[in-house]
């Protein structure tokens, strides 16, 4: 089993007595989709998701999806992380969907999250950011002016821009290696126009499951 596919087994260890479960978005994701299918455990669920792309690969698969729309608070939220620095604080968005997967992670009684042990790095760190279209020039100039590297997300499906599942742009922010990503995600939120960032301190997860090539390391949150 490739590392993706020994992190599905493994989260599954946190579904006991779970009802409503909370997915993510990304390639680890869809291998745990598929891994529940394959046990027969995906049809157990009532599922909530931060995407289309996962209600999709959810429901084709015959699993019940429940609109996010509902405000269901899922027993479980499992997902995967693209960065975890100084095996702390976790930052998410690659795949454009940090805002819906911050709040089902604010919402659920049990977040864990999964990911390999090359992700686990320190700085240079991207920092994803979801920005309202209307202000994306004067967000480029403050963060510019303050000395940032920032740039706008492009598509790789289509000319322009990456629009999320909400409407909104993505731009990425490299992060300066003397700062503490949880107070620079405090400041960045108090920039009229940045809806969210990728930035997910310890308050919004409770378990990591980091998969190294001979061994399984587990975070908890102190």
């Amino acid at each position: 089993m490739d590392l993706k596919e020994i992190l599905a087994v493994e989260a599954q260890s946190y579904l006991d007595n779970v009802d409503t479960l909370g997915l993510g978005t990304g390639k680890t994701v869809r291998t745990l989709i598929k891994h529940l299918h394959k046990e027969g455990l995906l049809t157990k669920f009532n599922v909530v998701c931060s995407s289309i792309d996962t209600e999709l690969a959810v429901s084709q698969l015959g699993g019940k999806v429940l609109s996010i729309q509902n405000g269901i608070v899922p027993d479980v939220y499992l997902d995967s992380f693209d960065t975890l620095v100084r095996r702390r604080i976790l930052v998410k968005g690659g795949g454009g969907a940090l805002l819906r997967e911050k709040l089902l992670a604010a919402h659920s009684k049990t977040r864990v999250y999964l990911g390999e042990g090359w992700k686990l790095r320190e700085f240079p760190v991207s920092v994803p950011l979801e920005v309202v279209p209307a202000t994306l020039h004067y967000i480029y100039s403050q963060l510019k002016r303050e000395g940032y590297t920032v740039s706008l997300r492009e598509s790789t499906g289509k000319a322009g821009p990456v629009v999320t599942d909400n409407g909104n742009l993505l731009m990425d922010l490299e992060a300066r290696e003397s700062e503490d990503l949880c107070q620079l995600e405090s400041r960045l939120r108090g920039i009229v126009g940045i809806v969210e960032t990728g930035i997910f301190c310890p308050n919004l997860y409770d378990h990591i499951v980091i998969a190294h090539d001979s061994s399984i390391e587990r975070i908890e949150r102190v």
